[in-house]
């Protein structure tokens, strides 16, 4: 009987779901999640947004199979950590104490996983995500009514589903955007991101391409002996990805080849397979002693797992390609390291540095995002009023109707930050009443087009002298 598994991939704006049967893509469905829920990327009401997630897999069908949900990377920090080459019981024993050294800070879950040893020695993952957030995502889970089997970070799901040995991962989500560096088919490095929604496509991909530039710059810095080089290619994926005018954007940005998402998995041709790369990924997760190869569309059996399992998460176990003979040893190992300093220690000042850095990095570009908010506002504040398809013409006709008996409008000066009207009126009500018209017109919808601009009108901004009078209308920024 065909293995079934139900991927659920939940960001902050929405939700996708999808089942497999064997190879096969069986159902999908997707969903906006709903308004008040999440803040700055991060979902706030993990409660409501699982009501949701249960109320669409009734709808959907969904949910008849092993479900693996995923992990947003915000905050979430992963390291991959070498081992000189050793008897394998002496890895199992220092393995632990490394992975909790490595990432030391409490209120971060840490989990980690061996990697398949070669010539140069050992490597682990280690994986640290905010405690909190995996909280959140398990009230989540358990208000939709679900029982995973595994969480796993979003950027592992994405490497999976792309399957390649090397490979540069950007998933576009409309408040957030995932980062992820693929080596020896291995995701080396992991970053989340928040983007403001309001940003304009050529913004986002100018961001998000000076962010991919920073952690290839990080990584080749860190891992000179696996360098990210110009000819890995890059995939974009997530929801604005489905436009091709956007990743190419993106690309034209970068020196990296532009290759499209290829599901492992079969699938109608309809299905949007880049908005559900993520949850590909997720219904690709092998069971937990599933080796190189058994997997289809899996290069690499990656079994981090986020959950608590039954032994503790502090135990090897076999689900992270341990042996079961080697729990003992490594309980063992653990307190003998309490009291000796080994050479993989050295890694510690170096991490903790990265944290450092990535603490910066979110802080300068917040203020960055911020700062471009502003100005797409008042860009397109500025040529939504001024478009070149009578924009003038449009707005003067609306002033003109606007104006009340006793005010005639002879001209009109547009500036970056106001336009000004100059006329003649008949004595102060009439230009008192035109302020008014211009205020009441703003908040009415057949003027939608100038509601912003005209709803905050001040009386101070009108100037008179004699007959004539000049009124500044602010643009909005």
């Amino acid at each position: 009987m065909a293995r079934r598994v139900v991927g659920i991939d939940v960001d902050a704006t929405s939700i996708r779901l999808l089942e497999s049967s064997g190879t096969r893509v069986e159902r999908w469905v997707s969903a906006s999640v709903g308004s008040g829920t999440s803040r700055d990327g991060t979902i706030t009401q993990p409660t409501l947004v699982g009501a949701q997630v249960k109320r669409l897999l009734r709808a959907s069908g969904l949910g008849k199979g092993e479900v693996v949900a995923s992990l947003s990377g915000m905050y979430a920090m992963s390291r991959v950590l070498s081992l000189p080459p050793k008897p394998q019981q002496e890895v199992l024993r220092e393995a632990h104490q490394l992975a909790r050294e490595s990432i030391p800070l409490e209120e971060l879950r840490v989990e980690w996983e061996l990697l398949p040893a070669d010539e140069t020695g050992q490597e682990m993952l280690v994986l640290g995500v905010p405690s909190a957030a995996l909280s959140a995502q398990v009230a989540l889970l358990r208000s939709a009514g679900l029982k995973p089997r595994a969480v796993e970070v979003k950027g592992i799901a994405l490497a999976r589903a792309v399957n390649r040995e090397r490979a540069i991962i950007v998933n576009m989500e409309s408040s957030s955007a995932d980062l992820v560096l693929v080596m020896n088919g291995v995701p080396r490095l992991m970053r989340t991101l928040h983007q403001a929604s309001e940003l304009s496509p050529e913004r986002r991909t100018a961001a998000l391409a000076r962010a991919v530039e920073q952690t290839v710059g990080y990584h080749n810095a860190n891992s000179p002996a696996r360098p990210i080089t110009e000819d890995v290619p890059i995939f974009v994926v997530g929801t604005l990805a489905e436009d091709p005018a956007v990743a190419q954007l993106l690309a034209d940005h970068l020196p990296y080849p532009l290759e499209p998402f290829v599901s492992p998995l079969e699938m109608p041709p309809h299905l949007p397979a880049a908005r559900y790369a993520a949850s590909i990924g997720l219904a690709l997760r092998p069971p937990p002693r599933a080796k190189l190869g058994q997997v289809p569309g899996s290069a690499l059996p990656l079994h981090i797992n986020l959950i608590p399992q039954s032994p503790p998460f502090w135990i090897p176990t076999p689900g992270r390609g341990l042996y079961v003979a080697a729990v003992v040893a490594g309980l063992a190992g653990a307190l003998f390291l309490s009291q000796q300093a080994t050479a993989q220690r050295a890694f510690l000042p170096s991490l903790r540095q990265e944290q450092a850095f990535w603490k910066l990095e979110e802080a300068r570009q917040k203020s960055q995002r911020d700062a471009v908010i502003e100005k797409e506002k008042a860009v397109s504040s500025f040529t939504e009023l001024m478009s070149r398809k009578g924009g003038n013409v449009r707005l003067v006709n609306l002033l003109r109707s606007l104006a009340p008996q006793g005010i005639t409008i002879n001209t009109f000066a547009l500036s970056e930050s106001s336009v000004t009207v100059g006329g003649s009126s008949t004595g102060p009500q009439a230009l008192i009443e035109f302020v008014r018209a211009l205020r009441a017109s703003g908040k009415t919808a057949e003027n939608g087009a100038f509601r912003r601009h005209f709803s905050e009108v001040p009386f101070s901004s009108v100037g008179q002298g004699g007959g004539s009078f000049s009124l500044a209308l602010p643009l909005a920024r």
